[in-house]
């Protein structure tokens, strides 16, 4: 009998939308950012434990962008207060990088690799990205934040 490898529930789940955006399909950072709050606090974790964070990764400018913001501000944020342990880097990755979009599949697409990572307790690198868009935070390493280049348990 197969074993279940998760099971979702509404203790961390949260839903949001753009409305602060530019338009319908332009994401907003403060509103992601409050989403990641909201999730964070539901399962009771501390942002700065979280190890890994799944992004959407559409590979545009201003996705990209705005996706790394929200996520550092979050995850490893800067200035004063807590900040993110050395020993505890944010690694962030993409299914997208290695399989391409797959539209409407793209969430499911994740939510499988994030399970297959934790199945077999390593991180795929991130094969299809050459260097970072420019438009990414440019203090990502200060903050112990970075892409998974290359294999890793």
């Amino acid at each position: 009998m197969p074993s279940a490898l998760a099971t979702l529930n509404d203790r961390a789940a949260n839903t949001n939308h753009s409305a602060e955006a530019a338009f319908i399909t332009h994401p907003h950072a403060p509103t992601q950012a409050d989403n990641y709050r909201k999730v964070t606090a539901k399962a009771g974790i501390s942002p700065l434990d979280v190890s890994y964070v799944e992004l959407h990764g559409t590979g545009t400018q201003a996705g990209d962008c705005e996706e790394a913001h929200s996520v550092s501000d979050v995850f490893a944020p800067a200035g004063p207060g807590p900040r993110r342990k050395k020993k505890k880097r944010l690694r962030l990755g993409a299914v997208k990088s290695n399989l391409g979009h797959s539209g409407a599949a793209a969430g499911i697409a994740s939510f499988i690799e994030v399970l297959l990572m934790y199945q077999n307790g390593a991180l795929p690198p991130q094969i299809g990205v050459a260097k970072l868009n420019p438009t990414m935070p440019p203090d990502l390493e200060e903050r112990n934040v970075g892409l998974n280049w290359e294999y890793s348990e």
